[in-house]
């Protein structure tokens, strides 16, 4: 049997954490909802008691292996694009089948990915890079380069490596990265 966890107060609701200015295009991805830290130490402690009863019932090793997986791939990391890249070259994998549906927030570049079970693929509403858009205002967000002549600029891609993109020199206008 689960123990009693009691919820977070309500003054602590599962908050919205998005940069404030990540919608100053309409083309500009939406980055899924995080929770506060209040909740994420719930939810720790009920996947903690799930992962026990599970454990407790005597259940086969791959299936409990199964279940800790089918928890992981509810949440939603957050890391730059260093460690994603380090993580990707492990052997064996750092992920599987079982991670389907795990979603990454690649920090340094302010986009999402989605694992898919083989391999990672633009995330839910992230529109990827690769494209320009025109401001009034330069854009506060990260992910953004001036189209100023620059070489070389980086960019994520939808694997989670980076390529390179030469830019032009065009007033207004911004890579998305």
């Amino acid at each position: 049997m689960i123990p009693p966890l009691g919820l977070p107060p309500l003054q602590s609701p599962a908050t919205i954490d998005q940069p404030s200015d990540a919608m100053v295009h309409p083309l500009a991805p939406k980055i899924p909802p995080t929770i506060g830290p209040s909740w994420q130490r719930w939810f720790t402690q009920l996947f903690r008691a799930v992962s026990q009863l599970i454990g407790s019932q005597q259940d086969p090793a791959a299936t409990v292996a199964n279940e800790r997986y089918r928890w992981k791939s509810v949440l939603r990391v957050s890391m730059p694009q260093a460690a994603l890249k380090a993580l990707l070259a492990q052997a064996p994998p750092a992920f599987n089948a079982h991670d389907a549906g795990l979603l990454v927030h690649v920090s340094d570049y302010n986009h999402v990915l989605e694992y898919d079970g083989t391999k990672f693929q633009w995330g839910p509403g992230d529109l990827g890079s690769g494209w320009t858009a025109e401001f009034l205002v330069a854009p506060t967000a990260l992910g953004w380069h001036l189209l100023d002549g620059t070489a070389a600029v980086p960019y994520l891609q939808s694997d989670g490596s980076l390529g390179t993109q030469d830019l032009p020199t065009t007033a207004g206008t911004y890579f998305r990265q």
